[in-house]
């Protein structure tokens, strides 16, 4: 057993603490630069240790106080002891470190945030289930952390969590519900509930107080609709689409009017747009409503999101099914258009990158939430293309947790 004190000697792009332990990096979470630390146990399981348990010994200065009773507890926030400067700069400190070990001259970089804003904006939460508990799972554990509200959360999400709390506690030893995961589009909630149970009577009578709150709209059990008071609409520009529950959203509304704000005021030399990982189609609608687009062809792999698109299908717009991983558009056929948006997923999508960079487009978007493969793949379009690095925006919309969306704009010199 270690029984050792060590300094915190810088914070790692997870937002953990890091020390060495004989030249070996042990993560610290919920630490910050400069604090003692006693250690007594390490989990060796991963390349890098994560110190579980442990005592902050001397605490540091600049550490502020949580906003939220389970932080530490609850593994969803990861920064709420660290200052704004330092939470904020510590957003980009990666993004930075792989632009500049990979060799990439890029412009100055904005962050754009609402840190400080006290308003609760997180519009979808999945909150896991077991027996009575209704929560979040804890750090590094599948063990649920049970929770009456989320400070960051949006107020109607809050008032839902109160709801299913109670029905949870009184009924779930018949609704074996395990999961379930809350959209707040607009004010109106989405629940989306898997259960080990089918709808049956115990089901209906149990949910009755979940029936009457206002602002929720509809109930699917697993994949069966339960209750539906009225239709769950997206708006982008003039267009609405509808919801199928539990499908993805940008985690808030603020996000994704940046990220919209960010595709409609640089794609400004293209008419034909192929827009990638399209989701429910918000850059391809708010275009088309906004700008004068011959056409714009649209690609995602979920059906459902595609299904919703499909009433405004046109000339003009052309929705596709289409798994862009195991099938990406070849650059001839990327050759059809001016202009390219690319969403993908954590993961990223290199095979399309590298079919994009080979094709002669005017200009690309790129909008990744993770800044390692949005370098991975800046640096395929920098060894493929001739389009240039215009500009990099990082959006906070994830706040008091490492992730961020990186906003990426290539063009013609």
């Amino acid at each position: 057993m270690i029984m050792s004190a060590y300094t915190i000697e810088k914070i790692d792009k997870d937002f953990d603490g890091l020390v060495f332990i004989e030249d070996k990096p042990v993560k610290v979470p919920f630490s910050m630069q400069g604090e003692l630390v006693d250690i007594n146990k390490i989990d060796t399981t991963n390349a890098v240790g994560v110190a579980t348990g442990y005592k902050i010994l001397e605490f540091s200065k600049e550490r502020i106080a949580p906003i939220c009773p389970y932080f530490t507890k609850c593994g969803g926030c990861k920064a709420q002891h660290l200052p704004q400067e330092i939470d904020l700069k510590q957003k980009i400190t990666n993004l930075i470190h792989l632009l500049d070990v990979n060799g990439i001259n890029y412009p100055p970089i904005e962050l754009i945030h609402h840190y400080g804003d006290k308003v609760g904006h997180r519009r979808r939460v999945i909150l896991s289930v077991d027996n009575k508990k209704l929560g979040f799972k804890a750090y590094r554990s599948n063990n649920i952390i049970d929770i009456a509200k989320c400070p960051i959360a949006t107020d109607n999400i809050n008032k839902t969590i109160t709801t299913l709390k109670d029905i949870v506690a009184k009924f779930n030893h018949n609704l074996k519900i395990s999961e379930i995961t809350l959209s707040d589009i607009n004010g109106n909630i989405d629940v989306l509930i898997k259960s080990k149970s089918k709808i049956n009577r115990d089901v209906i009578e149990a949910m009755q107080v979940a029936f009457v709150q206002p602002s929720i709209k509809k109930i699917t059990w697993n994949s069966e609709i339960l209750i539906t008071k009225e239709e769950i609409n997206l708006q982008y520009g003039k267009y609405s689409i509808p919801f199928s529950s539990g499908g993805f959203l940008q985690a808030e509304k603020f996000g994704e009017d940046v990220l919209i704000n960010f595709v409609q005021s640089n794609l400004q030399n293209s008419t034909k747009v192929l827009d990638l990982f399209c989701g429910f189609g918000s850059y391809t609608f708010s275009l088309i409503s906004n700008k004068d687009i011959a056409k714009i062809h649209s690609a995602d792999l979920s059906a459902t999101a595609i299904k919703s698109m499909q009433k405004y299908a046109s000339q003009q717009l052309k929705p596709e099914v289409r798994d862009l991983f195991k099938n990406p558009f070849s650059s001839d056929f990327i050759n059809n258009f001016d202009g390219v948006i690319i969403n993908p997923p954590r993961a990223g999508a290199l095979a399309q990158m590298q079919e994009i960079a080979k094709s002669d487009i005017n200009e690309l978007i790129m909008i990744y939430c993770s800044a390692t493969t949005a370098v991975r793949d800046i640096v395929a379009m920098q060894k493929y293309s001739q389009l240039e690095l215009k500009k990099i925006q990082v959006l906070d919309q994830f706040i008091y947790s490492p992730h961020i969306e990186v906003m990426i704009y290539f063009a013609k010199k």
